[in-house]
């Protein structure tokens, strides 16, 4: 008996330990684009720092959010809680330096950024539920048009102006030879 007691407090400090210890995963995204991306349902437990890397092929407005799932369920007198608390979201850039608006919502990111640059977003908080937490985590990139892009619209509407307007000169001309 004392040494099936001896053995379960033994495993229970032995998962609290590993419960309170810091966790850091790292996912690589690849090339962010107009599809967006999923984390899925992440689990962490204690104090945890995940980080995601992503790449851009050109300047893109990105946005991300990250989202705590707190779950408590009830089975009779056993309950399993899942929550995170000081859930945070940051990006920064390949020199490590935050590109994030310390006023905003630190669930969110919205930002424009440059292309070839190496990103990385960084989730952290507390896990403080019994069993853990959970959150998912989304991201996508919407290009941004380059200087020559929006030149050559400015230069096609422009013709299209001047198009419509020598059309109109020339059913007035018209106009005036039917009357005349």
């Amino acid at each position: 008996m004392n040494k099936m007691r001896t053995t379960a407090i033994g495993a229970a400090l032995l998962l609290s330990w590993g419960a309170a210890q810091a966790s850091t995963n790292a996912y690589d995204t690849g090339t962010l684009g107009t599809t967006p991306y999923s984390s899925g349902v992440k689990t962490v437990s204690g104090s945890f720092a995940d980080t995601y890397t992503f790449d851009l092929t050109t300047m893109s407005a990105v946005g991300a959010g990250v989202t705590n799932i707190p779950l408590h369920l009830n089975f009779g007198t056993i309950n399993i809680n899942y929550n995170i608390s000081g859930l945070n979201l940051a990006v920064f850039d390949s020199s490590n330096a935050s590109i994030t608006d310390t006023n905003a919502d630190p669930l969110l990111f919205t930002g424009l950024l440059g292309a070839g640059n190496d990103y990385y977003l960084k989730v952290t908080g507390t896990a403080t539920g019994n069993a853990g937490g959970l959150y998912t985590l989304g991201m996508i990139a919407a290009p941004v048009p380059e200087a020559d892009t929006w030149t050559m619209l400015a230069a096609g509407l422009g013709l299209l102006g001047w198009r419509f307007a020598r059309r109109q000169d020339s059913a007035k001309k018209m106009d005036g030879l039917v009357a005349a």
